[in-house]
């Protein structure tokens, strides 16, 4: 089963990607930043239609949280503890990439996982790129479509104009 991290999935277009992607077989985890109901509906959504998905409270995009969490993790493991626990206790991550830390460490082939873990994150965003994309294409094309014959239009309005006043 292939997993699809999908941020900002408890609305819009990215609920409407996530129940996509959850209808073609892939287990989703809903990442949010403070909407926990919104994401839990979305979750529920999922499940319904016979679907697998986690929730992931993380915001993406503040550096500061990224940088606390790795700064956490990184003293567990200074103290001893592994990786795959102290990744664990900071709730950022799912547990499919726990599960492969976890193995990486007891195979002491961990380099080899988490070069794995990333190239799989990376086939995800390619992927989750790939279809906004082809969300977004059609609306562009509309919209351009429509300014065009917004401009169309106000280039040929004062010409036919002109000629009902010179009739």
């Amino acid at each position: 089963m292939t997993y699809a991290l999908i941020t900002g999935a408890s609305r819009g277009i990215g609920k409407a990607v996530a129940m996509k992607l959850a209808a073609e077989g892939h287990q989703i985890i809903i990442n949010y930043k403070s909407n926990r109901d919104a994401a839990e509906e979305t979750r529920k959504s999922i499940e319904q239609q016979g679907g697998k998905a986690e929730l992931l409270p993380f915001d993406v995009s503040s550096k500061e949280a990224i940088e606390q969490a790795i700064d956490q993790i990184l003293g567990s493991v200074k103290r001893g503890k592994s990786l795959a626990s102290s990744a664990t206790k900071s709730g950022y991550f799912p547990p499919v990439v726990i599960q492969m830390i976890t193995v990486g460490e007891e195979t002491s082939e961990l380099p080899a996982m988490l070069l794995e873990i990333a190239e799989s994150n990376q086939r995800e965003i390619d992927n989750d790129l790939d279809t906004l994309a082809s969300v977004l294409e059609p609306a562009l094309i509309v919209i351009i479509g429509i300014v065009i014959g917004i401009v169309i239009i106000a280039m040929y309005l004062p010409i036919f104009e002109l000629m009902n006043v010179v009739q």
